[in-house]
């Protein structure tokens, strides 16, 4: 049916857009490549962020790490440069975290009511309701498990896709204990659509929530073009 794996790609983000989905092909991550992910930003918290004038994305991991570490404006409590200085000592200099610091005043995301201490306009965090990855394989069915197993750490539901005939094989063989232990869904591809056969349990119990704020923070650009 497909001789490679990118021609799966389009029934399966057909499959995404139809659910109102963003999406994006070959999506990196911290491990690798992800064929697919889409993405449903909540309008209500997207409304929030931009009321805040915060147009612009967040920028690198260890910015989103700093961020989310300073406190909400809403909790009445700030953080002080001297508590920053010592919690990320290990990746910022001094004059490095005060830039970090500026950056993130300039654009919104934090205010300082006192020298030296600060809190952020949040209430938006996280930005998404839905974050989906899919791993495309033609037959490498343990390589594209332990890839969707990976991506858990990020997405809210994961997912492998595989040629229809193969997919349908798993789903009602023995190895469909295997996705669902992994909390995996399962599509089955076809050239012009695709089915869902085990679908996933949708968590964020196991997403590191840096890392999934930064995939976010993927598709704010795009988000804002159609806003």
């Amino acid at each position: 049916m497909f001789k490679y794996e990118s021609e799966m790609t389009k029934p399966v983000r057909d499959w995404l857009l139809a659910q109102g989905l963003m999406t994006k092909v070959e999506f990196k991550t911290p491990w690798g490549i992800c064929d697919l992910v889409g993405v449903q930003i909540n309008k209500e918290k997207a409304d929030l962020r931009v009321n805040y004038n915060q147009r612009s994305t967040i920028g690198p991991i260890p910015r989103i790490a700093l961020l989310e570490r300073i406190p909400d404006a809403e909790s009445g409590k700030s953080m002080g440069m001297a508590h920053l200085a010592r919690i990320f000592d290990w990746w910022l200099t001094s004059d490095k975290l005060e830039s970090e610091i500026n950056y993130l005043i300039r654009k919104k995301f934090l205010i300082s009511k006192r020298k030296d201490y600060y809190q952020k306009l949040n209430g938006w965090m996280p930005l998404h309701d839905r974050m989906v990855a899919v791993e495309l394989k033609l037959n490498r069915v343990n390589e594209a498990l332990y890839q969707a197993i990976s991506n858990t750490t990020i997405f809210t539901e994961s997912y492998v896709g595989l040629p229809f005939d193969s997919a349908v094989r798993i789903a009602e063989g023995k190895r469909r204990f295997e996705f669902e232990k992994n909390n995996i869904g399962l599509l089955a591809v076809k050239s012009n659509f695709c089915e869902k056969l085990i679908s996933p349990r949708v968590s964020n119990k196991d997403a590191n929530s840096v890392l999934q704020i930064h995939a976010g923070e993927s598709f704010w650009r795009l988000f804002l073009k159609e806003y």
